[in-house]
């Protein structure tokens, strides 16, 4: 997995938290603030969801853009609850039609923390009709065999 970010961050808080990060040597400011944040798979079709919970320093949108294999699909979120320390609720994308992730960016106008960053799926395999119909074919032969039998 591929992590973009645009502000200079620290990764190491453990379970996928990522927080802004004073850059070493310069007074820290306001203009430091993690903006965004762009996830990519190396592999296309290994992920079909994606969620995350965050803290933002102050109440307002959350912006998620999706890209599958296709299109891109963008979502967003307000976000009211502005209590230090508060988590906002899981947000997340899955897909229902067996596409899978090929990136996703993450936009606030300030995260104070990213965190619970979660992909998984494997993506949705299509079974090709012909074997689905040979399965309902041998059932239906292996129900009226019992039944002959037993008759």
């Amino acid at each position: 997995m591929n992590v973009d970010a645009f502000a200079n961050v620290d990764t190491g808080n453990g379970y996928a938290n990522i927080t802004p990060a004073p850059v070493p040597g310069i007074k820290p400011s306001e203009d430091q603030v993690l903006t965004k944040l762009i996830f990519t798979p190396e592999n296309p079709d290994l992920f079909s969801d994606f969620s995350f919970r965050a803290q933002l320093l102050a109440s307002g949108d959350v912006t998620i853009t999706v890209v599958d294999n296709q299109t891109p699909l963008t979502f967003s979120f307000i976000v009211f609850e502005n209590r230090p320390d508060q988590d906002f609720t899981r947000i997340g994308v899955v897909s229902l039609d067996g596409e899978t992730i090929k990136s996703v960016t993450i936009e606030s106008a300030g995260f104070k923390e990213v965190k619970q960053i979660n992909f998984s799926g494997e993506g949705v395999v299509n079974v090709p009709e012909p074997y689905t119909l040979l399965l309902l074919g041998l059932g239906l032969v292996g129900v009226a065999s019992i039944r002959r039998f037993r008759k």
